[in-house]
């Protein structure tokens, strides 16, 4: 059995929350890879990032031991991949193949809901072999697709709601967020519902620092500066390119993202060649990838434009707008005010083609 993170955005959690007291675990990870003897298990608080504890593993098992005050999950992680369980005073068993975590109350509940959300998400493959095979329309497809991820994040929100009383319920939060689309509002609403260590879970956090950030660089509101330090070793800034004179289309992209280049072939390079030169500057801001990748890419697809590239992969920038996926296209104004965030296709260029009347 695939974990439900299979399916999902792959977050990684841990929540400290209310339980039944200190006492001892012991935690049994079995793997079917002989290969595999010699390697390091390690044992994640993703609470406060830290590591919790590490097993070699031998015979194709490893073995932690120890004392908790509260169960909590935590991330067993194997090089880079990782998985998740509650870790709990008792004895518990995980498989690593399957991701099955037992033996304990909350693991054995844990292992349901995974089973639940899977076989909710398994659903779409289904969908893919019959519309690959034309035995359904791509408009089928994609209602088919919607509804079945409304039900994989109406069962995720259950286990949340089931769970408010122990750790599973936090991790469900953590979870379901990432797929929604919320507003600081909303997400504020549903924190005033459960414990103060939920709260304060980092990919929670994450989250919602990433809508004040977007709440605070929304439609209306002036834009916020960042300075890059590209391998060169010269500063740019966003300021560098505001205020000119033109109104400024900004791209948030990296190389490796398939959509971000459909949207400079399809919506871009169309608004370069109309209005460069007439009031209008488009550049890029290369994010979240590797420079050398960043420059390679700035060559092939041949951008006439501008593109800010640090000296190594960057994550500032989109953490000052609250950007959680590429592309993202944002219009400041000569006054340098946001007049418009995450447009697209034709919704882009008709709005460019507003602004420039």
């Amino acid at each position: 059995m695939k974990k439900l993170l299979v399916f999902l955005l792959p977050l990684a959690l841990l929540v400290a929350a209310c339980g039944s007291g200190s006492g001892e675990y012991k935690l049994t990870v079995t793997l079917d890879d002989e290969a595999a003897d010699g390697q390091t298990f390690f044992l994640i608080n993703y609470a406060t990032g830290d590591t919790i504890d590490s097993a070699s593993i031998a015979n194709k098992k490893a073995l932690f031991k120890g004392k908790l005050e509260e169960p909590m999950v935590a991330q067993i992680k194997l090089g880079d991949a990782g998985q998740e369980l509650v870790l709990e005073p008792g004895d518990i068993t995980f498989t690593w193949e399957t991701g099955e975590p037992k033996g304990t109350p909350l693991n054995d509940k844990l292992t349901v809901i995974y089973k639940e959300a899977n076989d909710i998400a398994s659903e779409y493959g289904e969908v893919s072999r019959k519309f690959a095979n034309k035995e359904i329309s791509e408009a089928d497809a994609q209602r088919m697709g919607r509804e079945i991820g409304d039900r994989l994040s109406a069962r995720l929100f259950k286990a949340f709601e089931d769970n408010k009383d122990n750790p599973i319920g936090g991790y469900m939060l953590s979870q379901w967020l990432p797929a929604q689309d919320i507003t600081l509002a909303k997400l504020d609403s549903i924190l005033g519902t459960v414990p103060a260590a939920v709260k304060e879970m980092k990919p929670i956090k994450k989250i919602r620092d990433a809508l004040l950030a977007l709440d605070n660089t929304g439609e209306g509101k002036k834009y916020v500066d960042f300075t890059v330090v590209g391998d060169d070793g010269k500063e740019r800034k966003l300021s560098d390119y505001v205020g000119k004179g033109d109104l400024l289309v900004v791209d948030f992209w990296a190389s490796w993202c398939g959509p971000c280049r459909v949207e400079i072939e399809k919506s871009l390079k169309p608004l370069y060649a109309k209005y460069n030169g007439k009031g209008l500057k488009i550049i890029g801001v290369a994010v979240w990838d590797k420079p050398a990748d960043t420059r390679a890419a700035v060559e092939e697809l041949a951008l006439p434009w501008d593109v800010i590239i640090g000296d190594k992969e960057l994550s500032e920038p989109t953490d000052l707008y609250g950007i959680t996926g590429i592309p993202h296209i944002m219009i400041i104004d000569n006054y340098g005010t946001i007049v418009s965030r995450d447009l697209r296709g034709d919704d882009l260029i008709a709005k460019v083609d507003e602004l420039m009347k």
